[in-house]
């Protein structure tokens, strides 16, 4: 089965290493889910998070990419259409 989820990073929390940031995610994450996830977030012009994917409990994406959510997202959104066109990557 393959899962989807995107995370905000909480505010004022910095990344000083991505050694096991996998198992340590949830000091840095909040999983954006309902609105809760809003009190997080530092800058709405730039919105600090992650998307994972996983496959039968294997990360594909994992909490090390993480980056500007919003363009994670028009990233993945583009290089799908393009697959679907028929274009290689």
């Amino acid at each position: 089965m393959i899962n989807i989820e995107t995370y905000i990073k909480k505010k004022n929390k910095i990344i000083i290493s991505l050694e096991n940031i996998n198992e340590i995610y949830s000091q840095y994450f909040v999983r954006c889910d309902d609105e809760s996830c809003l009190e997080y977030i530092e800058d709405f012009c730039y919105l600090d998070g992650v998307i994972t994917i996983s496959c039968d409990g294997m990360y594909i994406l994992d909490f090390s990419y993480w980056d500007l959510v919003d363009q994670l997202w028009s990233y993945l959104i583009d290089a799908i259409y393009e697959i679907s066109e028929g274009k290689k990557m």
